[in-house]
């Protein structure tokens, strides 16, 4: 009866009679929520290897801070605590943000974290215990993950990815608390404001200061924000194994800035059969099915082969929509606090158009960088200009067509770089976006190159 009742479209009602749960049956269906429908958005910040959150040696730490989610220390007992003070001082507006900084592997665990990434599996399970504990207190809400990591913490970044694939119990769990999240009561922390459906990075009037924020609010984002479909949400949440609860609640995006395994091309490619090496173990995170969205960012000027700094191009599933961008500078000079560098302007915008139009982050603003590239229309005309002056230079070179500058990378495949060459339409992929929204746009194929900065994938 059950089967029958199957094959004619009705699987819950089949369900009841087998005696399984409705919520077994249901959690096969796709996750088509997004992060306007999450209850919780959870971000985590992984700075580079030898780099602290707090010193603000990075745009890492600096958009830590300025995030305004409430910090969940850097523990399962200090999140838990976290979100139980957020339930009691009564922040159940949609959503509840929170925050987690983690300091280079290499600040934490000296030469062995600088060499050979030593700890950086720790703190990925840091980072599940943290996200675990807050869903327990909160009742397993619909749960808005996202990842931000340079270099080393970009690699962490993937290696949480993996670990939610492989073992999504550590992430999920049976609820130690179950407080009635239904509550449409504002808060007056901006921590639990929604997201502008505008996509502008509005900043309240009463937010708290910070060293170099600005109040005051921004006319328009840099691009515009995306809107997810609203499906009905289901109010009768019931138990369900950690494999489908978190295919149903957890929601993965992750932003890395040039993810530097520090291993040699060759050797994850021809020296590492048994996938021992930090490369070849994040080089795969398509079993990944809670990740949804990717922005990837490589600054195209190469370092020695001698300093370890090939970066890392993975294999996504494929239902994850990715963004790999090649963009301006040298590894971490590209994202230092240093809104005067072309290159560091640019990654700010890139890191703040993600983070608040697709994320569902509330940043402060910082007037320094929010003054340089107030307006889409202002970056257009900087980055064209930047276009302008790569494809002068390349000429000046003697360089007129093909690859003026290429950065070897880890790849499935070979071949793999992030590559500068000597013309094109637009600088990179940002360019063209940007472009296409104003208008502005160049598509026709006049035989040069679409972009200038581009990410090879790799022979096919």
């Amino acid at each position: 009866m059950a089967d029958a009742l199957r094959a004619a479209g009705f699987p819950l009602l089949a369900s009841k009679l087998s005696g399984e749960t409705i919520e077994e049956a249901r959690s096969e269906a796709p996750t088509n929520w997004g992060p306007d429908d999450a209850r919780i958005i959870f971000t985590a910040y992984f700075e580079g290897t030898a780099n602290v959150v707090e010193r603000r040696t990075t745009q890492i730490g600096l958009f830590h801070e300025l995030d305004r989610g409430i910090d969940v220390g850097s523990d399962a007992a200090s999140a838990a605590q976290a979100a139980r003070t957020a339930r009691e001082n009564g922040r159940r507006s949609k959503p509840l943000r929170f925050k987690m900084g983690v300091d280079g592997c290499g600040h934490e665990h000296g030469l062995a974290g600088v060499v050979f990434a030593f700890g950086l599996r720790g703190q990925c399970e840091r980072l599940a215990a943290c996200v675990r504990a807050v869903r327990g207190v909160l009742g397993e809400p619909k749960t808005q993950l996202n990842i931000v990591g340079l270099s080393r913490g970009a690699v962490a970044a993937l290696a949480v990815a993996e670990m939610l694939g492989a073992t999504p119990q550590m992430f999920v769990g049976e609820s130690a608390e179950l407080p009635s999240l239904n509550s449409q009561t504002s808060s007056d922390d901006g921590a639990s404001t929604p997201p502008s459906s505008s996509g502008s990075l509005n900043i309240l009037a009463d937010s708290p200061r910070i060293p170099d924020s600005d109040p005051r609010p921004r006319s328009e984002s840099i691009t515009d924000a995306v809107h997810y479909p609203s499906p009905s949400i289901h109010e009768d949440e019931v138990k369900a194994d950690p494999k489908s609860l978190s295919r149903r609640t957890l929601r993965l995006h992750l932003l890395l800035f040039d993810p530097v395994p520090g291993n040699q091309v060759y050797t994850t490619r021809y020296l590492d059969p048994l996938n021992w090496s930090t490369g070849n173990q994040a080089m795969d995170v398509s079993s990944c099915c809670q990740l949804k969205r990717v922005l990837a960012i490589y600054p195209y000027e190469p370092l020695p082969a001698i300093t370890f700094h090939a970066p890392l191009i993975p294999t996504y599933p494929s239902t994850a929509s990715v963004d790999e961008i090649a963009s301006l500078g040298c590894h971490q000079g590209a994202l230092l606090c240093a809104p005067n560098r072309i290159s560091c302007r640019l990654s700010y915008a890139m890191l703040r158009s993600f983070l608040a139009n697709e994320c569902g982050v509330k940043l402060r603003g910082c007037r320094p960088f929010d003054e340089s590239l107030a307006t889409r229309q202002a970056t257009l005309r900087v980055l064209e200009m930047l276009r302008a002056a790569a494809v002068d230079d390349a000429a000046k070179a003697g360089t007129f067509d093909g690859t003026y500058v290429s950065r070897a990378a880890h790849s499935p495949k070979p071949g793999a770089a992030v590559v500068r060459r000597a013309t094109g339409r637009y600088l990179n992929a940002f360019h063209r976006r940007l472009a296409t929204r104003e208008g502005a746009s160049t598509d026709v194929d006049d035989g040069r190159p679409l972009y200038v900065l581009d990410v090879i994938r790799g022979d096919n």
